[in-house]
């Protein structure tokens, strides 16, 4: 399920995303994230791009513009016949451009 969590403190805060993984939440700030109950094949309300060069995935919330922060992204990468998705800095959250996909780290 998409979720926001939003600090209201003064200290940073962590969050847990689908792959228990923490973000750090500044005070302030929000974040956008998948909980540990979503699965990347049934994500409801999120559209879906996928790129005509490298196998690129981005997930975002419909409305989302390819050059807007608000992306989730996987690469596909294949290797002595396995073949893995890995995720954009490795983070399952809504906090990239589909527009930028080239530039990130995957891990």
């Amino acid at each position: 399920m998409l979720r926001t969590h939003t600090n209201t403190t003064d200290a940073d805060q962590h969050i847990f995303d689908v792959n228990g993984e923490p973000i750090k939440v500044a005070p302030g700030e929000s974040e956008q994230y998948l909980d540990a109950d979503s699965r990347p094949a049934s994500i409801d309300g999120l559209i879906v791009a996928i790129s005509d060069d490298d196998v690129y995935i981005g997930y975002a919330q419909p409305g989302t513009a390819e050059n807007a922060l608000g992306w989730i992204i996987k690469k596909k990468v294949s290797a002595g016949g396995v073949t893995k998705y890995l995720l954009a800095e490795g983070q399952w959250v809504l906090r990239y451009r589909f527009d930028l996909r080239a530039s990130y780290n995957y891990n």
